[in-house]
């Protein structure tokens, strides 16, 4: 194997590496989303039900 055969070779392993990254990459995004709407869905079906609710004292801040 010369050197020019070996460089290629390089290449099409880290090709194939980048190309599984990213494919694992995209699945956790999808995951990810997923999760996203069904907090907003429990959040927003906790309101509705009256599990929670505002504050009767008004408005609060984290701010010191």
């Amino acid at each position: 194997m010369n050197e020019r055969d070996m460089w290629e070779h390089q290449v099409d392993i880290l090709s194939k590496r980048t190309a599984i990254l990213n494919q694992q990459i995209e699945g956790l995004e999808q995951r990810l989303s997923y999760f996203e709407n069904v907090i907003i869905v429990l959040i927003t079906a906790l309101k509705d039900g009256g599990i929670i609710q505002a504050d009767p004292e008004g408005d609060h801040s984290f701010e010191e």
